[in-house]
């Protein structure tokens, strides 16, 4: 191709068609993108992996792609087809997935973060017709609840509990020593250990990515 756009150009006549090029990182393997930009963000210097994610960013998180595809939604819902997420959203979500995890997978990304959590108290809020429990044994106070999650995440084997649908709504008691005692907490809310997950080269590329994703959402 490039040998006849030559030739053409030496004898005036027209130019043959180019190959059109695929958008910068797009047509690009996820997992293998994030995990390079990950290395390249955490290094001393990292302008160079900076401006190749905000390159990449922009084309993921292109305002036109997902006013395209919601104009699409529209028009689908108009003939009763339904809306919803369009294949542009679906790609810019699994990449910034991709890239929040840097290039390991999203659940267990996850799961770090929420281990890191260093706060205290649980606090989940529900409303009404919210399935709760209470253990009379880890209570110091008669009205101590606990979400499900925390509930059996703690010890209250052989425990005074009972399984409730709230009437009016509440909130998670788990970590407050007014309310429970510190036996009944998850093993979460035991640890006092210092966690690794953020190390100093993870604080970089996550600092990174908030940066150069949140403006452009």
């Amino acid at each position: 191709m490039a040998a006849a756009a030559a030739a053409a150009a030496a004898v005036g006549g027209p130019q043959p068609p180019q190959a059109e090029m695929p958008a910068p990182g797009l047509a690009l393997d996820k997992a293998a993108t994030a995990a390079h930009l990950k290395a390249a963000l955490s290094r001393p210097d990292n302008r160079a992996g900076a401006e190749e994610l905000q390159a990449l960013l922009e084309r993921v998180l292109n305002a036109e792609r997902p006013l395209a595809a919601a104009a699409d939604g529209e028009e689908a819902a108009a003939a009763g087809g339904g809306g919803g997420a369009g294949p542009a959203e679906e790609e810019a979500l699994e990449w910034c997935k991709c890239l929040l995890a840097g290039g390991g997978g999203y659940d267990e990304f996850c799961a770090a973060v929420r281990a890191y959590d260093p706060a205290a108290l649980c606090g989940l809020v529900w409303t009404a017709n919210f399935v709760a429990y209470r253990c009379r044994t880890c209570g110091i106070s008669p009205c101590m609840s606990l979400c499900a999650e925390c509930f059996h995440q703690g010890d209250h084997t052989g425990h005074d509990f009972n399984m409730f649908r709230s009437q009016a709504g509440g909130a998670c008691d788990c970590g407050d020593s007014n309310v429970m005692r510190e036996s009944g907490y998850t093993n979460q809310r035991k640890k006092t250990t210092e966690n690794s997950f953020v190390g100093r080269d993870h604080k970089a590329y996550r600092n990174c990515i908030n940066n150069c994703m949140l403006p452009l959402m």
